[in-house]
């Protein structure tokens, strides 16, 4: 009985009026995304005319730069520590060597 039924007009047409419908769902909704994403773009590109366009892509960039200013800051400040120590050694041993030529 169910070679029958798999046979039937009725049942055949039904699975081609579902596989056209679900065709057509689909192309309803490919011009729906395509439709929102003109949208989209066109959004994307009056706001950069416009000049109140950020763009977001560039944020982690914007953060890793300042991140490497921090750490280069940090690396001068710790290298000028060291030529004040260095600067200070060789002031006063250069004064030392001063009062010691002049006999102090």
């Amino acid at each position: 009985m169910e070679a029958e039924l798999k046979k039937s007009p009725l049942i055949e047409s039904n699975n081609a009026d579902a596989a056209h419908t679900a065709a057509k769902a689909k192309e309803a909704d490919n011009k729906a995304v395509a439709s929102n994403m003109r949208e989209v773009l066109e959004d994307y590109f009056e706001s950069r005319k416009s000049g109140r366009f950020i763009d977001i892509e560039r944020i982690p960039f914007i953060c890793d730069d300042i991140a490497g200013i921090k750490t280069n800051l940090n690396e001068i400040k710790g290298n000028m520590k060291w030529m004040t120590y260095i600067g200070m050694a060789f002031c006063t041993a250069a004064g030392l060597l001063a009062l010691k030529s002049l006999g102090v």
